[in-house]
């Protein structure tokens, strides 16, 4: 199992929340997201149905608008596909680092997912501005 770098991870990240109207349908693209998702709870903490929920609603605002997420549906993802443990009551949920099918390089957990997502759209402001001073010009 290969390693997913931080600059891979940013970049794919950044191109799915950005791009993307659809939940994508590849498997590392829904990784990069529900990792990204995940980043939101600590090891070792318990936390209620509730406070995930409020953790992946956020998220879902952030992050997920263009493509359609509901936190309900990330939530079963993220449980699913091994992210986070529910405990047999379902009621408990806890974050579970051994059980994602990739390999994500540790700096990507001292990502400031908002700041990143901040960052690329005043560049592609900025892309666009010049774009259009340079296209005034011409006229």
């Amino acid at each position: 199992m290969s390693e997913i770098s931080l600059n891979d991870f940013s970049r794919r990240f950044l191109s799915l929340v950005m791009n993307n109207t659809v939940i994508p349908k590849k498997p590392l693209d829904l990784h990069i997201l529900l990792f990204s998702a995940a980043l939101a709870f600590q090891p070792n903490v318990e936390y209620t149905e509730k406070a995930v929920n409020q953790q992946l609603q956020h998220w879902c605002q952030i992050f997920g608008k263009n493509m359609g997420f509901d936190h309900v549906s990330l939530r079963r993802a993220l449980v699913d596909e091994g992210y986070l443990h529910r405990d047999s009551s379902g009621t408990i949920y806890t974050l579970d680092e051994s059980a994602a099918p990739y390999q994500f390089d540790p700096q990507i957990n001292s990502l400031d997912l908002e700041a990143l997502l901040r960052q690329a759209n005043e560049e592609k402001e900025r892309r666009k501005q010049e774009f259009l001073n340079r296209a005034k010009g011409n006229i």
